[in-house]
């Protein structure tokens, strides 16, 4: 369960009420629950999107959806997000800078 609670926090910005001891290697094996963290993720998008889908037009609810993904995770994926067009739209040759 340590595990779960590593991953849970790593994944998202929600406190855990209580301190979870980190060693070296268990982000490492935490990653076996990173699926059920985003299950329960979409999860929380699903219910909020059925609740919001009710009473807001399509576009408004889906820029809250976005939003609270953004809000919860601590925009950990617009930052991946972000990375990856940062490296397709690439101008100029490779360049190493570690030498």
């Amino acid at each position: 369960m340590r595990l779960f609670f590593i991953a849970f926090q790593f994944l998202t910005i929600i406190p855990v009420p209580f301190p979870v001891r980190c060693k070296a290697k268990d982000l490492g094996r935490s990653m076996a629950f990173f699926p059920l963290i985003g299950l329960m993720l979409g999860g929380l998008l699903v219910g909020a999107d059925f609740i919001l889908s009710r009473f807001l037009p399509g576009d408004v609810s889906g820029i809250i959806l976005i939003v609270l993904l953004s809000v919860v995770t601590g925009a950990l994926h617009l930052d991946g997000l972000a990375d990856v067009c940062d490296g397709l739209a690439a101008r100029g040759g490779r360049t190493v800078s570690w030498k």
